[in-house]
């Protein structure tokens, strides 16, 4: 499954706030799935939550990853400028940005060169990339003449929840059966 994100909220809303508990979440399930491959005598897993990668990095990790990755940024715009298709506000033309778009259709994706770094086939992709941003930010990717109409904001699900304007802590007092779900104590942070 697909899925592109963003949860729109402005400064002090608790973006980090949701960030670093959807992190602890995926840390948590990497672990019970380190741990049964393990125990299978499998090998352990690799790396498929990425937070900071190259365009060319991010494929070399999904393709030794089954041609799967997760991606998941506190500021979705520092992830689009690493990936060299957001700078000074605008969505870049560049070969990295069209690779990019057609991820979110699960095509195949190779990449050989001269020097043989990072290079990789992979015959379908799977990305999910789930982020958060400030609301003018998301005006920019969103309506600015340029754009708009480049296909980058109508793959993603653009939130906008109320800010609660709560810590981390507050947090863990959720839902115990949710916790118990994903292994992961309401105290584990």
């Amino acid at each position: 499954m697909l899925v592109w994100m963003v949860i729109v909220m402005p400064t002090g809303a608790g973006k980090s706030t949701l960030f670093k508990f959807l992190k602890g979440i995926l840390g948590s399930v990497k672990q019970r799935i380190e741990e049964s491959e393990k125990e299978a005598g499998n090998e352990p897993v690799t790396d498929w939550v990425v937070e900071e990668a190259t365009m060319e990095k991010m494929g070399a990790l999904m393709c030794d990853n089954g041609n799967k990755l997760i991606g998941i940024y506190d500021e979705l715009t520092h992830f689009l400028t690493q990936i060299n298709i957001y700078q000074n506000r605008g969505l870049s033309d560049t070969h990295d940005l069209a690779m990019f778009l057609q991820l979110y259709n699960g095509l195949p994706w190779s990449r050989k060169t001269v020097g043989g770094e990072c290079n990789f086939t992979m015959d379908f992709t799977s990305l999910t990339v789930g982020g958060f941003t400030q609301p003018t930010t998301a005006t920019n990717i969103m309506v600015v003449p340029g754009n708009a109409d480049k296909g980058l904001s109508q793959r993603f699900l653009w939130l906008c929840p109320k800010p609660v304007y709560q810590e981390y802590d507050s947090l863990v007092r959720v839902d115990q059966t949710f916790y118990k779900k994903v292994g992961m104590s309401a105290t584990t942070k």
